[in-house]
């Protein structure tokens, strides 16, 4: 096996708005890599298309088409 050096390298961090800031702080900590400026809102910045908005919830789909949905509720623990 041929260990390919990696060069750039672009990673999408996804955190509720409330702990955005710690959680790129975090991730700059951790990989000692800087932050690109911001591409606008959400996950349309990121290449989603939106297939559908429903009363609670949007349907949406990833730049390679995998199917997902986003709604208002909080995550279990």
């Amino acid at each position: 096996m041929t260990a390919v050096p990696v060069r750039w390298l672009t990673v999408f961090l996804d955190f509720p708005a409330a702990s955005f800031g710690a959680g790129v702080a975090f991730w700059r900590e951790v990989t000692g890599s800087g932050l690109s400026p911001a591409r606008g809102a959400g996950h349309a910045a990121a290449g989603a298309r939106i297939l559908a908005v429903l009363p609670h919830e949007t349907e949406m789909a990833d730049p390679v088409g995998r199917f997902y949905r986003l709604t208002g509720r909080e995550m279990a623990e």
